[in-house]
């Protein structure tokens, strides 16, 4: 007989209204691990979030992080499976972004297991705020006013914040 996995997304779910994994939801969920249940997150977030968020938090399985683009084992802290997106498409999306007023944050991801986050500049307020509550994470630098070196083994997400009629405008031509 198979054993039942477990996934729970963060925000809107997981987390309570201060962003955070409570303590009794964090002690109930590293208790049914303990006596053996499979319990992970699917995530839009990257490991560089989610790591402290889950601190208190034992998961068994793997995280399914950056919008399904990867899989993060929290023992060994490596990413499983990251599926590359082509120079081409990278190419084309930041093209379609930028035609409609999107200036696109590129994730690279290296040998080294830290996220280069790009960006040309500059930055929006809203994109300022994303930086600002990120900049200190362990496993997340980003580069602004950096163009970065994209080949086809490296490059794993790309993403615009705006207004919601003109990321739909970029997302309908893209």
């Amino acid at each position: 007989m198979g054993r039942t996995l477990y996934v729970t997304d963060l925000d809107g779910t997981l987390l309570n209204t201060r962003s955070e994994v409570s303590r009794e939801s964090a002690h109930k969920i590293t208790g049914l691990s303990c006596e053996g249940a499979l319990i992970t997150v699917a995530t839009a977030r990257t490991p560089a979030t989610v790591e402290p968020l889950l601190a208190d938090t034992l998961t068994t399985g793997p995280a399914v992080v950056m919008t399904g683009a990867t899989l993060w084992n929290r023992t060994s802290q490596s990413y499983l499976e990251p599926a590359f997106l082509t120079g081409a498409s990278v190419e084309a999306v930041r093209a379609a972004m930028e035609r409609n007023g999107l200036n696109p944050f590129v994730y690279i991801l290296p040998g080294d297991q830290i996220i280069r986050a790009y960006h040309p500049g500059p930055l929006t307020a809203t994109d300022r705020d994303f930086v600002d509550k990120r900049s200190r994470l362990q496993l997340k630098r980003f580069v602004i006013g950096e163009e970065p070196a994209v080949s086809p083994d490296n490059c794993i997400i790309v993403f615009a914040m705006g207004e919601p009629e003109v990321v739909f405008a970029a997302a309908s031509e893209i």
